[in-house]
């Protein structure tokens, strides 16, 4: 599962990308994917991901989310989201999405077992605990349909 934009790959050039709520979502975006870079599997960095994704800014996305997160090491995710590794890996991102779905230039554009789920933008937890998890995992206890 991939989450960026097929836009990043034409308007992220390292060392400058434009994302269009400003420089702290490019930041933020680096952050997830250099998260996503180190631990790979789905299951270790959805927590992760989403923490990043609710909150407003880089600074606090990386205190709240990565500080004292023992599966991460905090100082290799910070360099990496503060340096060209970061936007790098955004362009991947976005050249991987592009293959999935050429014309789709927005996030989040969600695809789970290589299938387009457009509910998930919106209800991206219900739909995995509700339709995807068997069984449901200790986080969806209080998800409802």
């Amino acid at each position: 599962m991939i989450m960026a934009s097929p836009r990043f790959a034409n308007i992220c050039k390292p060392p400058r990308c434009s994302c269009e709520h400003g420089p702290d979502e490019c930041h933020k975006n680096y952050l997830q994917a250099c998260v996503i870079k180190t631990l790979v599997n789905p299951e270790d960095y959805m927590d992760i991901v989403g923490c990043i994704q609710g909150l407003s800014n880089y600074s606090t996305s990386y205190e709240n989310c990565i500080v004292g997160n023992r599966k991460l090491n905090q100082q290799s995710i910070y360099e990496c989201s503060n340096s060209r590794e970061g936007k790098a890996l955004m362009v991947q991102h976005g050249e991987a999405s592009r293959k999935i779905a050429p014309d789709v230039f927005w996030v989040p554009w969600i695809s789970i077992n290589g299938q387009r789920i457009p509910e998930a933008e919106h209800h991206f937890e219900q739909v995995l605990c509700l339709q995807y998890f068997k069984p449901p995992p200790p986080q969806c206890k209080n998800i409802r349909t």
